[in-house]
């Protein structure tokens, strides 16, 4: 995909879904549960794929659930991301289009690429509902499945943010990406 200028008045959106998480590893609850390995390689896929792609975030902003952590932590760290940049918000985890609006419009207006990391079905509803020309879900029904990131470009200030001012310019999914 050939890269162009952003206009001064926008700004690069990364939605992520955290990366696969595992089951089996015995979490008290819901937002305790860690990544696996799969998990694991493939949010370092994808922050490795954002750092060649020059979509470094300025900012990172991730629900508090475990595996949301680990996933930030990882792709901040393959994409040269400072970890000063990730932010905690509770309103990240499980929830709607209304909620994840209202963290966008929170952000600081100059972040050139804000990266926020959360959770299905919400993702994909605010990916829905952001896009002008929303993404056709592919036949297996996971639109963002696991490490998934999603890349559009929004209109500043995201205070004003408001459904259907997004363009999308690419959704990555990291089986596309592995080896």
């Amino acid at each position: 995909m050939t890269r162009h200028s952003l206009p001064a008045d926008h700004v690069t959106l990364l939605l992520m879904r955290h990366g696969k998480s595992d089951w089996k590893a015995g979490a008290a609850d819901d937002s305790g549960r860690p990544l696996n390995r799969r998990g694991k390689k493939a949010s370092a896929l994808i922050g490795g794929w954002l750092r060649k792609q020059g979509l470094v975030p300025d900012s990172i902003i991730v629900s508090p659930a475990v595996r949301a952590r680990e996933t930030a932590r990882i792709v901040a760290d393959a994409a040269g991301c400072p970890a000063e940049r990730l932010t905690l918000d509770e309103r990240l985890y499980l929830t709607g289009v209304a909620q994840h609006l209202e963290v966008l419009q929170d952000c600081a207006p100059q972040a050139g690429t804000l990266l926020l990391i959360g959770h299905n079905p919400g993702l994909e509803e605010l990916l829905d509902a952001l896009c002008k020309d929303p993404p056709a879900t592919p036949k297996n029904g996971k639109m963002m499945p696991t490490a998934a990131v999603a890349v559009l470009h929004v209109p500043q200030p995201l205070n004003s943010l408001q459904p259907g001012q997004a363009l999308l310019r690419e959704l990555v999914r990291p089986r596309e990406l592995a080896d």
